[in-house]
């Protein structure tokens, strides 16, 4: 599903079930220029034709922009038993981090709620 008919589905549902008092901030406009982003991170850029080749500058821009914000993490759970058990859990979900990141810098927005 593009992010367009995402849009699109999100608002009509938000007017049918919350009688107009809420508002998505995912208009048309940004929907459309997500996608557009999404072509060129993915090396699919629409004005690339035939033997042009392009430098695929998102997909660079995006990791070195990933690399910078996680170079310096050190996170953990500590504290009890109960924390050791979760920081094991923790860990695979922060062994991916970068790429999360990446794709959070490529593709739009992602929430990371430490605590």
């Amino acid at each position: 599903m593009n992010y367009v008919t995402m849009a699109n589905l999100i608002n009509k549902e938000l007017k049918s079930k919350a009688n107009g008092f809420v508002n998505s901030v995912l208009s048309d406009k940004m929907a459309s220029q997500i996608e557009l982003w999404t072509k060129l991170y993915e090396d699919n850029a629409p004005w690339i034709k035939g033997n042009v080749q392009s430098a695929n500058l998102p997909a660079s821009i995006a990791s070195e922009l990933a690399r910078l914000v996680t170079l310096e993490l050190k996170t953990e759970v500590t504290g009890s038993t109960r924390a050791n058990a979760i920081n094991g859990i923790y860990k695979k979900v922060i062994s991916n981090l970068r790429v999360d990141t990446e794709y959070a810098c490529a593709k739009g927005g992602l929430i990371f709620k430490p605590y």
